[in-house]
């Protein structure tokens, strides 16, 4: 379908299960596609190569993803872990995951900070301690 000003406005690619909403500069602004492995999915594109928001099902886990990014890498997303817990993770401008926070197996519930992730209080040989970069739960017992 064709805008006014002759740009496709609204595309569909029946061959590639594509429905593409385009801007008034002829941009594709918006699509809703079907994926190589057959789940459903929604993609809102800006400028860069990569969209600025995705939802849909997870490629390396059993469900479903919605991806922010800055139009070059992700920079946060919201999963479902290996194990059916949630997962959810933010990355710097690079796309270096920077903080993530999720459910364990164990159901504790568990926040690490990055760059380093080190779970466990480290001492030096002078005597200092260096404090963790995690938060875990406790059990309830």
């Amino acid at each position: 379908m064709k805008a006014a000003n002759g740009l496709t406005s609204i595309g569909l690619f029946g061959s590639q299960r594509i429905i593409a909403v385009g801007n008034t500069a002829g941009k594709t602004a918006a699509e809703i596609a079907v994926d190589a492995s057959g789940g459903g999915m929604f993609q809102v594109w800006g400028e860069g190569k990569v969209p600025l928001a995705v939802m849909g099902r997870s490629k390396d886990a059993p469900g479903g993803i919605v991806q922010v990014s800055n139009g070059k890498v992700p920079t946060s997303s919201l999963t479902v872990s290996d194990a059916g817990n949630g997962y959810w993770q933010l990355n710097d401008a690079a796309g270096e995951p920077m903080v993530e926070a999720g459910v364990t197996q164990d159901k504790r519930g568990l926040v690490r900070a990055g760059p380093m992730v080190e779970c466990i209080v480290q001492r030096s040989t002078m005597g200092l301690i260096r404090m963790p970069d995690c938060i875990r739960g406790r059990s309830g017992q």
